[in-house]
């Protein structure tokens, strides 16, 4: 059971063995010092490192008593007894893999009370897409010393905590080192400090000493050089090229995977926020449209059970962003003379949508899917034999570009606004692709790229638009659809179907630009 679920913001300082703390009790509104702890903490990942490479920590802490005079130094047999917490960070939205512990940060933390020794299952359920078959392991142990003051307003919770951590790296690849670090973590359950509250606490942090961009602690205990692996440039090769794209795709896809498993404030691990799914929805799509556009070079053996994998995945995901699609527009257009029966509207839409992400959790929990992960972690068993992998890429990726721009064309000209949905996910395989090609072919698959995206999001738009309006409709034949209830969902319909007219001029605008976009002159 996830006892805490918080948004983690701090602040990391490396500092000297002698560093000395300044005095911040006039820019800080007050400091309260806590009682000392003595801390141990094990660090768990995979023998690849695979959490590592995503941004993310799993470590098991025990607390025991406060550490008597002679610093970190000491046995796990002279520790005082301790409870037991387990805490999983991830990086945020915001915080994109490959990431960093050094400077400001802002994490997710998932935490569980429970013993040391056996991973919590709510951990490994987040993780299970990311670690599938490899063992989480201990990969390092720190012993450390923390000093703690409470930085508090008069009045008023405290806004924030300073930590100062004497570390000893007890097991892992630098056994020995020790080091000290400061962090300063904002409190979500304080009061909101102004930003020139805290500039002024960490300018004197500073002032006294103290170096903005503390490492990670398990980087430095594990012999990482602080940051998570990066991808490299791709070569000019045609192997080298779809490899690094694939490769991406595969990144992108694994940001999403623990994202959606994540539980929400009640616990439930169905129920995935739309800035999730849509990301989610982003990134199978882009899979899709590299599958399709670079399907010459690929080897049929490893594409069809892929895009079978993701056109199901396309479908659960695109019902869900659909929904939330409708729900969002709902939720725009209040109705102040009907708010009880907006908000019984709002509990019928919400339980459509948690039926479909009960089909994604399903699916994500399933053995075909595990074992498309692992097709999809390896993209060197893409590439088709005798394609060519030493060639230059430029020959195919302006191929494929051309190819995936001319159907977008004929589909644009033909559907348009009339079926905007369709014509969306054309215009994104365009976007998609050209995106991907143009780190070889330049500006101008960059300038495409812009064209694409515009005609697909205001496609997008509309096709949502109306499939709200749908929606709506189709709900008026709910059994427990009431009067009231019935007349909110026929006003808002009104309005949307308003907005759908301006809407389907705009997707027309720009459907018609992308038709009409001089591409051919260069990709030929």
């Amino acid at each position: 059971m996830v006892v805490e679920s918080n948004l983690e913001r701090e602040f990391k300082f490396d500092v000297d063995p002698q560093f000395r703390s300044p005095d911040l009790e006039k820019v800080a509104g007050g400091v309260h010092a806590l009682p000392e702890q003595r801390l141990v903490t094990t660090y768990y990942d995979t023998p690849t490192l695979r959490l590592w490479a995503l941004g993310i920590t799993l470590r098991f802490r025990e607390e025991g008593s406060p550490i008597p005079a002679g610093g970190a130094r000491g046995s796990a047999r002279r520790r005082g007894a301790a409870a037991g917490k387990w805490t999983l960070k991830l990086p945020t939205l915001t915080t994109t893999a490959p990431t960093s512990d050094a400077g400001s940060a802002d994490r997710w933390e998932l935490t569980w009370k429970a013993d040391g020794g056996r991973v919590p299952d709510g951990a490994t359920a987040v993780i299970r897409g990311i670690t599938r078959e490899e063992i989480l392991a201990p990969v390092a142990v720190l012993a450390a010393a923390r000093r703690r003051w409470l930085l508090q307003e008069a009045d008023q919770p405290p806004w924030a905590e300073i930590d100062d951590d004497l570390v000893e790296v007890t097991s892992g690849k630098r056994r020995g080192l020790t080091f000290r670090q400061l962090e300063v973590e904002l409190l979500a359950a304080g009061s909101d400090p102004p930003p020139p509250r805290v500039e002024a606490v960490l300018e004197r942090l500073r002032r006294a000493g103290a170096r903005e961009g503390g490492g990670s602690k398990f980087a430095l205990a594990a012999g990482l050089d602080g940051r998570a692996p990066t991808r490299s440039a791709p070569a000019g090769t045609l192997g080298a090229t779809l490899g690094h794209i694939l490769a991406a795709d595969a990144e992108r896809w694994f940001e999403a995977d623990f994202r959606l498993r994540v539980p929400g404030a009640d616990g439930d691990p169905g129920r995935p926020p739309p800035e999730v799914v849509g990301l989610a929805f982003e990134a199978v799509a882009r899979w899709r449209a590299h599958l399709a556009a670079f399907r010459p070079a690929l080897d049929r053996r490893w594409v069809e059970p892929m895009r079978a994998d993701l056109r199901h995945l396309a479908g659960i995901l695109g019902r869900l962003r659909a929904e939330d699609a409708v729900v969002v527009r709902v939720e725009a257009r209040p109705d102040a003379r009907g708010a009880e029966e907006s908000a019984e509207l709002l509990a019928l839409l919400t339980a459509e949508r948690h039926m479909s992400a009960l089909d994604l959790m399903e699916t994500l929990a399933s053995d075909a899917y595990l074992a498309m992960l692992e097709r999809m972690d390896r993209p060197g068993d893409a590439l088709a034999t005798g394609t060519g992998a030493d060639d230059p890429a430029r020959r195919l990726l302006r191929s494929a570009l051309r190819r995936s721009w001319r159907r977008s064309r004929r589909a644009i000209r033909r559907l348009g606004p009339v079926a905007p949905g369709q014509a969306a996910a054309r215009a994104l395989r365009v976007a998609y692709t050209a995106e991907a090609c143009s780190p070889v072919l330049g500006r101008r698959a960059d300038r495409l790229a812009v064209v694409a995206q515009a005609a697909a999001a205001t496609l997008t738009d509309l096709d949502d638009t109306r499939s709200a309006i749908d929606e709506l409709h189709q709900l008026a034949s709910h059994p427990s659809m009431t009067p009231g209830v019935a007349f909110v969902a026929g006003r808002v319909t009104g309005r949307l179907e308003a907005e759908s007219i301006d809407l389907g001029r705009r997707a027309k605008r720009n459907a018609d630009r992308l038709a009409r976009h001089r591409s051919a002159d260069w990709l030929r």
